[in-house]
């Protein structure tokens, strides 16, 4: 077989250097021809080497060197995408033997990264066991659940006192009448407790102060036809009240109020 160097279209060739003859595995005759396309700038000054390696019948070319990459393979984007099962093969460079190309089955790589536990219940989660040395599919346990989606669920009053850093709950924290009077130790109210502008009611106040000194310096109000009492409601002790219209002071003698002092209007 001859080596034919043929040129097509625009365009000059100086020159081309063939180390040895193109040979055509199998070929006896001249009827058969190898195809070559060279592409490149003509425009690049110095020379260009192609080293082209052996090839037999119906293999495809290409250089250890070669730069091949996905955007590179026509139409691996369309290639079917099945389950990768343990007899499937996988491409890799072996980096101890040169970044030699080497095939690698799918129950090769899952002995090497660990089987992936099997499972269909939603929520559960993989987790290592260092002993068995593999990884395992358990459910959440304890006082929380997960759903197949993530989200993470408390159980009701699995938050312990315990469980919270000194401070961590303030004000903010407390919702609006969530502190009730039930939740309040005795005495823990004390007079600091309260503020200057409480205005407190005094419906609200227990009118008994015992042994206290009481006074103001405003007015002090009773209705027409209520009673200021000196002592208890019992004989020996006075009282002064608006009785007919007229002011009057009275004393509790044998179980009933006496008159001793009126005042006409």
């Amino acid at each position: 077989m001859a080596s034919t160097l043929n040129a097509y279209g625009t365009g000059s060739m100086k020159s081309l250097k063939l180390a040895n003859d193109i040979v055509m595995v199998g070929a006896t005759d001249d009827t058969k021809s190898i195809t070559l396309k060279l592409s490149g700038d003509p425009s690049q000054a110095g020379n260009v080497d192609i080293s082209i390696p052996v090839v037999t019948a119906n293999q495809t070319l290409l250089h250890n060197g070669s730069d091949l990459d996905a955007a590179k393979m026509t139409g691996i984007q369309s290639l079917a995408q099945p389950t990768f099962a343990d007899a499937d093969i996988l491409l890799f460079a072996d980096s101890d033997d040169s970044n030699n190309p080497k095939g690698l089955t799918g129950s090769a790589l899952k002995t090497y990264v660990g089987s992936l536990p099997t499972g269909t219940t939603d929520g559960d989660l993989v987790v290592y066991d260092q002993t068995a040395g593999q990884w395992q599919r358990q459910a959440m346990s304890g006082d929380a659940t997960i759903s197949n989606t993530g989200a993470l669920t408390i159980a009701n009053g699995a938050v312990e006192t315990a469980m919270f850093a000194a401070g961590a709950v303030d004000t903010a924290a407390l919702a609006p009448d969530a502190v009730t009077e039930a939740k309040l130790a005795d005495n823990a109210v004390v007079n600091a407790s309260v503020s200057a502008s409480a205005a407190i009611a005094g419906s609200k106040i227990s009118p008994d102060f015992g042994a206290q000194l009481v006074q103001t310096t405003g007015s002090s109000q009773v209705g027409a036809a209520e009673v200021f009492r000196f002592g208890a409601d019992s004989d020996g002790n006075w009282r002064m009240c608006v009785v007919s219209g007229e002011f009057v002071v009275q004393l509790k003698s044998a179980g009933s109020w006496v008159t001793k002092f009126t005042v006409s209007a």
